[in-house]
């Protein structure tokens, strides 16, 4: 990080050890009051073991996507998500976007991921299709899910804003798999 970089600059708490364990006590006790009574919000996601920034972009999105289908406006106040990636290390979030299959370079360019994406699918539909007078309907259903749907849907909220060159190729294998499943005709 850029220290000149007022940005990336935190205050710094100048409480006591005393403090600190006195917080960290009452915030326990508060925790373990809001779960017990069922007060605790369940989007809510700050300080949650198994939440993810992912889950609360999702979840935002979401909300904003229900309301202006159902006509409402949508004003939002204040969401900043920025101070939750002032810390990652890029070469460690890299790596963990690489173990989950996630191809891509520097520049986050998602086109690579998903050209490898489509590849596989493509070969497991014809494979499948082979099969496809030996197997049951749910046998098939479970087939195309695991060696299909799965794929595609692996790490499925990074291709948000993607463009509409890539969601359509992406789009193409779902349509192919949905009709070896239903048996219909494109």
């Amino acid at each position: 990080m850029d220290c000149n970089n007022l940005n990336n600059n935190r205050t710094v708490s100048n409480l006591t050890f005393v403090s600190k364990v006195i917080e960290r006590a009452v915030a326990f006790q508060l925790k373990t009051y809001l779960i017990n009574n069922n007060l605790n919000e369940s989007p809510e996601s700050a300080h949650k073991s198994g939440h993810i920034t992912e889950t609360v972009l999702v979840l935002v999105k979401n909300d904003i996507m229900m309301s202006i289908d159902h006509g409402k406006p949508v004003i939002l106040v204040f969401l900043d998500l920025s101070a939750a990636f002032d810390t990652v290390d890029h070469n460690v979030l890299f790596s963990m976007l690489k173990y989950l299959g996630v191809i891509s370079d520097k520049c986050i360019n998602i086109y690579e991921h998903i050209t490898s994406v489509c590849r596989a699918p493509y070969y497991h539909l014809k494979n499948i299709h082979c099969l496809k007078a030996l197997l049951t309907q749910v046998a098939l259903f479970s087939m195309v899910h695991a060696f299909i749907t799965s794929r595609i849907e692996n790490c499925y909220s990074l291709l948000y804003g993607t463009s509409d060159y890539n969601t359509n190729r992406l789009q193409h294998i779902q349509n192919s798999a949905a009709c070896m499943v239903t048996n219909t005709q494109k």
